[in-house]
């Protein structure tokens, strides 16, 4: 529009034949307010057609239950059981979405970018918790589904939610000379907030048949709220290194805890309602050297201090199903329980 303010429109149309139409667009704009330092934002809608996964595939899982191992049937959507509780079908999720921010450059060689962001979803396709023989004492159709066909629980795909996600990102970056090499540094931050505004049951459904507490707690507080990550690339000629820490908040759900479970009250088992991976900070450290232009050796460690998430308590629910063979939580890992990882490398360029 002029030297200093930039507009951007776009629009998309999109049908998709077995699930609907969608038209969706996005405004964006950037002010420079001074040399170094802009304005930005950007409101538009979207929408995700549902998968074929999600829409055709049906499968059966084993896994623990109260009483030992049991059998698991996903549903597929548009199947009998599903249909049982007002879900014949899955629709499109819409979201629209507010973002507003700004970029600094305060100096040659340091650049920052904030922004913040509010996300909303509608119609949000979700996995249903497994539902079991008591939680459908109102729907003896579903029952009798259940022993029809041998299995001890169904859990299935629903256009389940409506969520809310608060956002902000903050990154910085600088360079400079050390050491007789470049030091890039980039710091990332990112904090968020999602809730589950809506559960949306069928008429005549309970709402935790379609999204229970514990499937909430999950979308709510099953992934980090803040996630900070620091790195520095220093190189020198042939040498290259990286330094990178990464901290992850910490993480609770109520998926295999004695209630989640449905374990009875007489047994050995801890009342605890959640289950907590913790918080962590990874570290993770590579050094490498070129030989020659085409060759390149390296090693390195992913993870190098060997951060592994809290062990479950010896009196957890799912460890007295599995008798102590499961000891991490199986649920809100926002990174892996194997450890560290070391490795070595020879990269050749042709």
């Amino acid at each position: 529009m002029t030297d200093r303010l930039l507009i951007g429109l776009a629009g998309r149309y999109e049908d998709y034949g077995s699930v609907g139409d969608e038209f969706t667009g996005k405004v964006s704009g950037r002010f420079e307010v001074a040399e170094g330092f802009a304005l930005r934002g950007a409101v538009q809608n979207g929408f995700r057609a549902p998968s074929l996964q999600q829409t055709s595939v049906q499968s059966v899982t084993t896994t623990a239950g109260p009483s030992g191992l049991v059998e698991i049937l996903q549903a597929r959507t548009g199947s009998e059981f599903p249909g049982i509780l007002g879900v014949d079908s899955l629709e499109i999720e819409t979201s629209d979405s507010f973002s507003a921010g700004f970029v600094w450059e305060p100096l040659d060689n340091l650049t920052i970018t904030v922004d913040g962001y509010i996300i909303n979803i509608d119609d949000r396709i979700v996995l249903g918790a497994p539902l079991r023989d008591q939680d459908l004492g109102a729907f003896p159709a579903a029952q009798q589904f259940l022993i029809d066909n041998q299995v001890a629980q169904v859990s299935f795909f629903s256009n389940g939610i409506d969520t809310e996600t608060k956002g902000l990102d903050v990154v910085i970056n600088h360079g400079s000379d050390v050491a007789g090499g470049r030091l890039d540094t980039t710091l990332a931050v990112s904090i968020n907030d999602t809730e589950a505004e809506k559960i949306n049951a069928p008429e005549g459904i309970p709402e935790e048949l379609i999204f229970n507490e514990p499937s909430r707690r999950f979308i709510e507080t099953g992934q980090p709220k803040e996630r900070v990550n620091l790195s520095f690339n220093w190189e020198q000629d042939k040498i290259n290194t990286l330094l990178r820490l990464n901290y992850l908040s910490s993480t609770k759900t109520s998926f295999f805890t004695k209630s989640g479970l449905g374990l009875p009250g007489f047994l050995p088992v801890n009342d605890d309602p959640f289950l907590k991976p913790g918080s962590a900070m990874l570290v993770d450290l590579e050094a490498a050297y070129q030989i020659t232009e085409n060759v390149q050796i390296a090693i390195g460690a992913n993870n190098l201090l060997d951060e592994k998430p809290n062990k479950l308590a010896d009196d957890s629910g799912i460890g007295f199903i599995s008798r102590g063979n499961i000891q991490f939580p199986m649920r809100g890992l926002a990174y892996g329980l194997n450890g560290g990882f070391y490795y070595a490398r020879i990269a050749l360029n042709f």
